[in-house]
């Protein structure tokens, strides 16, 4: 019985990857339609950035509002589907767009001011929460409280080049370089 656990757990973690692959393409070709932005973060809403995506991935448009939407790509495994509770964050803080401090504005990424695509975050495992904040993957400064931990203290990421992999949850958090939001930052 504890090896068709494992094989669930590695099950589950494939079809993450999956859907981490089919996000990170979706915003790449948003990119490629909109000037070279990636999504911003906060247009209507905390999650309107899967909307853009959903745009790209298929899925099925269900109410008026942008969070009125099923696609499977776009919902953790191990959280259920829908947008609601946990799930799959963005790197709204230097890719999307965001901010933090009240007042604060920030313009989203163009693909040529990411500077190292291969080690800039795209999506990843976000926090498992059922607040607006599954919607983010905050950088590590704001606390690791904003990167989910599902993967056997491992996490999915998605990254700016297209490529997906495990990463351990202390090697993200920690940065590199001395610098905690390594992962991050879209120039490095």
């Amino acid at each position: 019985l504890p090896s068709l656990g494992q094989a669930r757990k590695k099950s589950q973690s494939a079809v993450c990857k999956s859907n981490l692959k089919q996000q990170i393409t979706a915003g790449l070709m948003y990119a490629d339609d909109n000037g070279d932005y990636f999504p911003q973060y906060n247009l209507h809403g905390a999650g309107y950035w899967r909307r853009f995506l959903h745009d790209y991935m298929g899925g099925k448009v269900v109410g008026p509002n942008w969070w009125d939407y099923n696609n499977a790509a776009l919902s953790a495994p191990l959280t259920g589907e829908g947008v609601t509770g946990g799930g799959y964050g963005y790197n709204t803080f230097y890719i999307g767009g965001g901010h933090w401090t009240p007042g604060e504005y920030r313009i989203e990424a163009k693909i040529n001011e990411v500077t190292d695509p291969t080690l800039t975050l795209f999506t990843g495992d976000g926090p498992d929460v059922t607040t607006w904040q599954s919607y983010f993957l905050l950088p590590a400064s704001k606390g690791e409280q904003h990167t989910g931990d599902r993967h056997e203290n491992k996490v999915n990421m998605s990254w700016v080049d297209g490529h997906v992999s495990s990463i351990k949850r202390q090697v993200l958090l920690a940065g590199k370089d001395n610098v905690v939001d390594y992962y991050w930052l879209r120039e490095k």
